[in-house]
């Protein structure tokens, strides 16, 4: 009877245990001019890009980025996805000379369904001004699509909350297997 006490505490403990939300900062710091980004944010923040170079503003490019000298921009789009559900909002940091988009999808890599889009115009004071601005949208991406026309918009300090899984009741199995054995030999 003690025993089937013990693993129902230590199954409901940790069905107690949720998916916690994870804020993240992607600032583009410490990268060379016209490096790819790709799996650099991987194990930190859940996220890899495809397709973005950093431009960082001793090429003059770009100034005044909101941290540090790293700005993020591509040929044509680039796409961050994330290994952990988005919810709620992207936020980020922009300065366009040209208009650019911003689009939430719901699978990896710019797929599935479309949860959110935002047209970015032109900022005040291109490459020197860096406008701040929020995409919200319902539900759980996966993916950002970043659009710009290669040195015309640069984003910095994109902002996101994921979901980030905590051990549930399957993860404490092996626990309670080991508690009965233990019980069992005592």
């Amino acid at each position: 009877m003690r025993i089937l006490r013990s693993v129902s505490l230590l199954a409901l403990a940790s069905c107690a245990l949720a998916a916690h939300a994870a804020p993240h900062l992607i600032d583009f710091e410490g990268f060379a001019s016209f490096a790819p980004v790709g799996s650099a944010y991987l194990a930190s923040d859940g996220v890899a890009f495809d397709g973005a170079l950093v431009l960082n503003t001793d090429l003059g490019t770009f100034s005044n980025p909101p941290s540090g000298t790293g700005v993020a921009t591509a040929t044509s789009a680039f796409t961050m996805s994330s290994v952990n559900a988005l919810t709620g909002s992207v936020g980020f940091y922009y300065a366009s000379s040209t208009g650019a988009t911003v689009s939430v999808y719901s699978g990896l890599a710019g797929t599935g369904s479309l949860l959110g889009s935002l047209a970015l115009g032109r900022t005040p004071n291109p490459f020197t001004q860096f406008l701040s601005t929020s995409l919200s949208f319902a539900g759980e991406a996966h993916s950002v699509v970043f659009t710009t026309g290669f040195g015309t918009a640069g984003y910095d300090d994109i902002t996101f909350t994921s979901a980030s899984a905590v051990p549930g009741p399957v993860a404490a199995l092996p626990f309670a297997l080991m508690a009965i054995r233990r019980r069992k030999r005592a």
